[in-house]
């Protein structure tokens, strides 16, 4: 698929914007480029141009936070499960048309947003834990394939276990990045990402990572906590933008 220089300086500067908030509030990067992506271009086009800048971004956010084998340690039946999922659903992705996709991206979204905004919160206890990650490692997995998105359930999850900020961060990272890995795979498998899409993908690392350095920089000055507000306010705005030009279309 042939990408104009025109569009392909939008679909960069995009990815600074995504690159900047997942800097700034250490999540939002595949949410806010594949959604703003899919008012340009074709849902599925976005969602193989987002994977490798989405992998290489997290995998940065892992080592930054340390502590790799004692987080995978704990989070591993979440991993297990979120692998397998995704990789199953994958297999599917090809056939599911773009409408339908559109369509469950924009729920997605739009119900992670408004729930976030109304600071609802479950809590889940210790013990219930193992039982906790399956099921969120499921739900994050059968998303993940068909959108590339499965941040919702995931902070959700970490959210209810009340999860602390260092921690926070580095269970993102690390769960994100164990997802990107058999998406990667069934993606070059099924023939979406092809070398020359992967070439655009891969270029776009660059202005993730600027981005990313850039929010970092920013949140010393900004209130996360507005700011976070506002992105979750664009979300909701997204998202329904999203299922509805998944109806009409």
């Amino acid at each position: 698929m042939e990408i104009s220089t025109d569009t392909l300086a939008i679909i960069a500067f995009t990815f600074l914007i995504a690159g900047t908030i997942k800097g700034l509030i250490g999540i939002g990067l595949p949410t806010i480029a594949i959604s703003l992506l899919s008012l340009m271009i074709d849902a599925r086009l976005a969602i193989t141009l987002t994977i490798i800048p989405m992998f290489v971004s997290n995998v940065w956010q892992v080592f930054r936070g340390g502590k790799i084998q004692e987080t995978f340690k704990r989070y591993w039946i979440f991993s297990t499960i979120l692998i397998v999922s995704i990789l199953t659903t994958a297999l599917f992705s090809r056939a599911i048309p773009s409408n339908i996709i559109l369509i469950i991206l924009g729920a997605v979204v739009t119900i992670y947003a408004i729930l976030s905004l109304l600071k609802w919160t479950p809590h889940i206890a210790g013990e219930y834990d193992a039982h906790a990650q399956a099921g969120s490692g499921l739900a994050a997995g059968l998303l993940g394939g068909f959108t590339a998105i499965w941040a919702p359930p995931l902070i959700i999850y970490l959210t209810a276990r009340q999860i602390p900020k260092d921690e926070f961060i580095r269970a993102t990272g690390m769960l994100i990045t164990v997802g990107s890995i058999p998406l990667l795979i069934e993606y070059i498998q099924n023939g979406l990402l092809t070398s020359k899409l992967a070439t655009t993908s891969g270029i776009m690392v660059m202005p993730v990572l600027i981005g990313f350095i850039t929010g970092e920089y920013l949140r010393r000055y900004i209130s996360t906590t507005k700011f976070h507000t506002i992105v979750l306010g664009i979300f909701a705005v997204m998202g329904t933008n999203l299922i509805y030009r998944g109806i009409i279309s």
